[in-house]
């Protein structure tokens, strides 16, 4: 079959994997702390081309065989902080995320829409502990948070939100949930110059009108 063929198709598979992380963004404009993600591009099977000069071979270039998809790259950048006015609203402005408790484990987000569970527990909103430098944190009704994330119920002090920041937030991985987890190289350590705000909420840092002019 034609070569060009196979280019052409090369081509298309990329621009499809582009479309559907452009649409997932969008999909996600009105989730609380959604970090936007983008696709880089790489030459698929790339090889060099020589003429015969004399009975020896001279280089001309390389020739490409088109483009496939290298990976898909998470902006870590901060999105707009708005006031919701609501207790369960923590938002961090600053460097850092909310620690929380999972099923697989430690996992990390910047969506601070909180809530209560029946055992009295600060929880996400898909159901995960918080987690304060002591463990999971147990409210057991209204509570208050301090710019420091100083965590306040009864009159009294019971913990402190667990901030983590990383040193190369690239190596995490971005799973379902709005989480994040670190598999290992992402460096991290506790968050420094944030301030936790409640009765806030951070937005996606997506900007729509960007995103429909790449989709288009």
């Amino acid at each position: 079959m034609l070569r060009g063929i196979y280019v052409a198709a090369a081509g298309m598979d990329v621009q499809q994997a582009r479309t559907q992380v452009l649409a997932n963004n969008i999909a996600n404009l009105t989730t609380p702390g959604y970090r936007r993600d983008t696709v880089t591009f790489a030459t698929f099977l790339s090889h060099a081309l020589s003429r015969d000069e004399e009975g020896w071979p001279a280089p001309v270039g390389r020739h490409h065989l088109g483009a496939a998809v290298d990976q898909v790259v998470t902006d870590y950048a901060p999105g707009p902080l708005v006031n919701t006015g609501n207790a369960h609203h923590v938002a961090i402005a600053g460097e850092g995320f909310f620690t929380v408790e999972t099923a697989a484990g430690e996992a990390y987000t910047r969506d601070g829409t909180f809530s209560v569970d029946a055992e009295g527990y600060l929880v996400t909103a898909a159901g995960s502990r918080v987690l304060g430098e002591g463990g999971p944190i147990q409210v057991n009704g209204p509570f208050t948070i301090g710019p420091h994330g100083e965590v306040s119920a009864g009159g009294q002090v019971i913990d402190t939100l667990r901030i983590t920041a990383f040193d190369n937030p690239a190596a995490l991985t971005k799973n379902e949930g709005n989480t994040f987890t670190d598999p290992g190289g992402a460096g991290a350590r506790p968050a420094a110059g944030y301030r936790v705000m409640q009765g806030w909420l951070e937005q996606a840092n997506v900007d729509l009108a960007q995103e429909m002019t790449d989709l288009i």
